[in-house]
């Protein structure tokens, strides 16, 4: 992987776009910190859908000794299954 600045990239973004084109992954720095990466299309990772994640949570097994599952399981018994952003 290379680095580029954000000020080198703003120079010459084409010879750093040629670079993502041969396949190479860019890690965009300021001030010598990451703030992003340019990578080739096929590199690029997807996160799990919203469904995805609530057929995990839906499939993980309460313990009843677990502390995180009875905070659990007491939202659950709580929960009215209204969408609390949803607009009256």
């Amino acid at each position: 992987m290379k680095t580029i600045s954000i000020g080198r990239l703003r120079q010459n973004p084409v010879r750093a776009f040629e670079d993502v084109e041969r396949g190479e992954t860019l890690i965009v720095t300021r001030y010598h910190k990451e703030v992003g990466r340019i990578v080739p299309p096929g590199e690029r990772k997807e996160g799990p859908t919203g469904s995805e994640v609530m057929e995990v949570l839906r499939s993980t097994p309460l313990e009843p000794g677990d502390d995180w599952a009875a905070e659990l399981a007491r939202d659950r018994a709580e929960d009215l299954g209204e969408d609390p952003w949803e607009q009256a």
